[in-house]
């Protein structure tokens, strides 16, 4: 296994670390444990708990590695290396001081060392701590802090929601592009509110939920990350004001995190950039050719001031952002279309215009023959091209080619024979290729369309507004 990582460029020891691991029992602990015991660098040589000492550490979960615990007071230090404490705050702070002193590097997964500030470290945990062992601490974010982390003593590894938040943003916060207030919205697993069951974490309450926590400024999180975030941001920058909205999820593990900060950007600058993110997206999409009258797409930002001009690349980074979002939601809307089952993704080359390509594309999308052949996974090419001569555009079959799912089934007038086995097979899938040649002109257009199924007239056909 060893040599295998080396193959791949890691630089790993001869010999593996003699790691322990103290308050192994909780889930912290329990994840430490199945990784060391699967790390090339290291061999985990002790795990403690007092509640499980002399027992395997499947006892405390079955699919933990089966490795014997001892008590704390058993733990002999020589030849250890380095050991990860994973207890509750306070109590984790003074086993780094006490075990640190013995030689192994310590690294603290609790929240105790994390914050630089005494004082907010009081108000933020509502204890206090040895100062002098914070300041010989270096703070563990891989990412940001690899120089300082060569060498030292005793690390701090970062909470959850400054390592997921945090590192998204961090290249805006070196760019300089951070200023005023920055928006997360976070969930989290159950395993993220510890070991012991609460009312609101137990099966009953947490199955089917999403249940917002501390949401505002109340996490404790929240500081941690303003601190990284004030170091990381450009001297001229402002001041970074942080909102965190998290959630509790019934996930066994894991975490998603979205960041939002402000953008000033006058309205006339808005407009255009929108108006192309929705030409290339929503208005790309057919489900039954008609439009709600709630049908809408609104972007808000801040207003710009005088000195908020952003730079042309920032400019082009957010309308790529803009329309990478609204490209994802018109097919969202397509493929959650009512009844539907199936998608067909038409691409028509050749066009003269952007005019015809788009009359065409359009015609084929909302041809309600070529829409229940989808819903009937029939191949009926003849009612793909039927469409496109029905868009108003001056076209001639020896200039059409059509395939379907890659088989030429028409070129230039003629019918192509195509394995009908493999067609039926391809418009039976999910997504279905169309792509129409109509000339050699220099325009192509995309349009995502749904499939017009019984289902979907019988839910249409049985509610009125």
């Amino acid at each position: 296994m060893i040599d295998f990582y080396r193959t791949l460029g890691f630089d790993i020891p001869d010999q593996p670390l003699n790691a322990g691991i103290i308050g192994a029992s909780g889930t912290t602990g329990v994840d430490m444990a199945r990784l060391l015991i699967g790390h090339p660098c290291f061999e985990l040589v002790f795990a403690t708990s007092r509640e499980f000492a002399g027992q395997s550490l499947r006892v405390v979960d079955p699919a933990a590695p089966d490795f014997e615990l001892i008590a704390p007071e058993a733990v002999m230090l020589d030849g250890v290396d380095v050991i990860f404490t994973c207890l509750p705050q306070v109590h984790s702070a003074q086993c780094v001081e006490m075990r640190h002193e013995a030689g192994p590097v310590v690294v603290d997964l609790s929240g105790d060392l994390r914050l630089r500030d005494e004082g907010l470290h009081e108000k933020t945990y509502g204890a206090k701590r040895n100062q002098d062992l914070n300041d010989r601490c270096v703070y563990g974010q891989t990412e940001t802090m690899r120089e300082q982390l060569a060498g030292a003593k005793i690390v701090s590894n970062p909470g959850c929601y400054p390592t997921c938040v945090g590192l998204g943003i961090f290249p805006l916060a070196q760019a300089g592009k951070l200023n005023g207030t920055i928006v997360g919205d976070a969930v989290s697993g159950v395993p993220g509110a510890g070991r012991k069951a609460k009312a609101t974490t137990h099966f009953c309450s947490a199955s089917g939920d999403v249940r917002p926590y501390n949401v505002g400024r109340k996490h404790r999180h929240v500081t941690e990350m303003e601190q990284s975030l004030t170091e990381w941001k450009a001297a001229d920058a402002g001041n970074i004001n942080l909102i965190l909205n998290p959630h509790l999820v019934p996930l066994e593990r894991g975490m998603l995190a979205v960041a939002a900060t402000d953008a000033p950007m006058a309205q006339d600058e808005l407009q255009p950039l929108l108006q192309r993110a929705v030409d290339n997206s929503f208005h790309r999409i057919s489900v039954d050719g008609d439009t709600s009258t709630n049908d809408a797409v609104v972007l808000m930002a801040k207003p710009a001031q005088a000195g908020d001009e952003l730079s042309a690349e920032a400019t082009a980074l957010i309308e790529s952002a803009i329309g990478r979002a609204c490209r994802e939601l018109a097919q969202s809307i397509v493929c959650d279309a009512e009844g539907s089952t199936r998608v067909m993704d038409i691409e028509v080359i050749g066009a003269k215009t952007i005019d015809d390509a788009e009359r065409i594309t359009e015609s084929v999308a909302t041809s309600s023959l070529v829409k229940t052949a989808l819903a009937g996974a029939n191949p009926n090419w003849g009612r793909i091209n039927s469409a496109a001569g029905n868009a108003g555009v001056a076209l001639s079959p020896d200039d059409i080619t059509l395939e379907l799912e890659g088989q030429t089934v028409f070129e230039k007038g003629e019918v192509i024979a195509a394995d009908q086995g493999r067609l039926d097979e391809a418009f039976g899938q999910d997504r279905v290729q169309i792509r129409l040649t109509v000339g050699t002109g220099p325009v192509t257009r995309h349009m995502l369309a749904s499939e017009l199924s019984k289902r979907y007239v019988e839910i249409n056909s049985e509610y009125t507004t």
